[in-house]
């Protein structure tokens, strides 16, 4: 601070009063002389006596050590070129106390040499610590803002337009704070097309109504995932007028895709109920559903059949590469899902073209850009290999945590499907073999009800005309053949009823 400006414009009382209201006192270091000035209340700011007369070094002894060369070079400076400085800096004063203050200084030059440095020292400590208190206020906000497991942000209320962002978007979406405040239309721009319209109308709306809200959208990650957001917003008013939107968008994904899960699993097993489904499109109804929730997941479902591979459903998989799976051996490595039947544990394949399990299968899969492939033995109750639960990427991927629960809980359901198919074959063969079984007695019944009876009328007719009318010896001859003829009919009918009942 120059004090000359102030000359001839005030009186030096009005001036000595204002200087120490603002707590400015003024220097002087002659370098001719080699001697320095200072006025009262610089003294009174060093906490020196007032008929204290300091050296032509010993003010650069009251500066901390880390402002000593700060405030050296400065003036070296102002020196050699004249320029003027005005630099803040800590001093120790006489009685050890520690104090903010606001040197500038400037120097006077004759035939371009410096004479005379002079300027003002004003005590800034107050303001200084109230500054710094909030700055580390400001720093402590803004530390628990980033700490947040979710996204702060801060939107104009008729724009949406982002005027803050926390780092958190960059761990969540993949998005740093700077695309999304500015690009225009960022947070539009990147919600799910099929949560767009809903998404959007019911924010204007309850914004407009000046109602908080809470609502459940997806977005769109940098790397093409689905991410479900819990956007939690507070509506700012001025004068009762919404103005600003603040709020905090959480990550519930996990939460989201468990409940998504668990719907999917109550509709296919209501479904495995029923009679009216079959297999094939209770599978493929589920596999769908578990990549509407992981949209670049492909799964199958492969059947064991006499050591060998038999597609049950594969909806998202290429017809060509299915056909290729179909009738192959189970082994020790045989891809993913024989190798899985085999040893009748999970096998993680997270790099097809690497992985010594498919090096006689690799061909079959790279052609249709699959990548990576994981399966789990799906067994029966008397722990025999039924079928595989796969799960293929079209990149090198090896499963997060999230994935695993949703193949274990699939391999359990899957479990629970097949078992209950298996049990309708058993119930239904029985059913069937128990018809025959009816059929073929209620056939002996007739046999012996009706089909005995006719030669059996016959030979009691013959034997009673036999036995009580007299006949000549021509006619005994054909009532004898008449009996013999009936024996042998009923011979037969005997003997096929015999066959049946085997």
């Amino acid at each position: 601070m120059d004090l000359s400006l102030f000359n001839g414009m005030v009186d030096e009382k009005t001036m000595g009063e204002t200087q120490r209201i603002a707590r400015v006192g003024s220097w002087e270091a002659d370098l001719l002389s080699e001697s320095i000035i200072w006025s009262d209340l610089v003294k009174e700011i060093h906490e020196v006596s007032l008929d204290y007369q300091p050296s032509f070094s010993s003010p650069m002894d009251f500066y901390t050590h880390e402002y000593q060369e700060l405030v050296m070079q400065a003036m070296q400076r102002t020196i050699s070129d004249g320029s003027l400085f005005d630099i803040e800096a800590i001093i120790e004063t006489a009685k050890g106390n520690k104090c903010w203050i606001r040197v500038s200084g400037r120097a006077e030059l004759r035939d371009g040499q410096c004479i005379r440095i002079y300027g003002a020292i004003q005590d800034i400590h107050d303001r200084k610590l109230a500054e710094l208190g909030l700055l580390e206020s400001r720093n402590r906000f803004e530390s628990l803002v980033q700490t947040v497991d979710g996204i702060v942000w801060e939107a104009d209320v008729n724009t949406l337009e982002f005027s803050f962002v926390s780092d958190q978007s960059s761990r969540i979406l993949g998005y740093p704070p700077e695309e999304w405040i500015k690009i225009k239309n960022f947070w539009q721009n990147h919600i799910h097309p099929d949560d767009l319209e809903h998404a959007i109308g019911y924010c204007h709306r309850q914004t407009r109504e000046g109602r908080n809200h809470i609502f459940d959208y997806r977005m769109i990650s940098a790397d093409g995932n689905i991410v479900w957001i819990k956007d939690i917003v507070s509506v700012i008013k001025t004068d009762g007028v919404p103005t600003l939107l603040r709020g905090v968008m959480v990550d519930v994904t996990e939460t989201k895709r468990f409940e998504i899960l668990e719907h999917l699993e109550r509709t296919v097993l209501e479904l495995n109920s029923t009679k009216e489904h079959s297999l094939k499109k209770m599978l493929s109804q589920y596999l769908l559903g578990i990549e509407q929730i992981y949209p670049h997941m492909k799964c199958s479902i492969v059947g064991i059949v006499d050591g060998k591979l038999s597609n049950l459903s594969s909806p998202s998989l290429p017809e060509a590469y299915i056909r290729a799976l179909e009738g192959l051996q189970i082994g020790p490595n045989a891809g993913s899902c024989g190798t899985a039947a085999y040893l009748k544990e999970k096998v993680i394949v997270s790099d097809i073209a690497r992985d010594s399990r498919w090096t006689m299968y690799s061909h079959l899969a790279l052609p249709h850009n699959l990548r990576s492939c994981w399966s789990h033995p799906i067994l029966d109750s008397d722990g025999s290999v039924t079928a595989t639960f796969a799960i293929y990427y079209d990149h090198i991927k090896t499963p997060d945590e999230d994935e695993l629960k949703v193949i274990d809980r699939a391999v359990a359901i899957l479990k629970i499907i097949l078992e209950n198919k298996k049990n309708c074959e058993i119930i239904i063969s029985s059913r069937s073999r128990q018809k025959r079984e009816e059929l073929k007695l209620q056939e002996i019944a007739y046999l012996q009800s009706h089909v005995v009876r006719a030669p059996l009328a016959r030979l009691m007719g013959v034997i009673d005309l036999i036995k009580n009318y007299s006949h000549t010896d021509i006619e005994k001859n054909e009532l004898l053949d008449h009996l013999l003829l009936s024996a042998k009919e009923l011979d037969e009918v005997i003997r096929d009823i015999s066959e049946k009942t085997e």
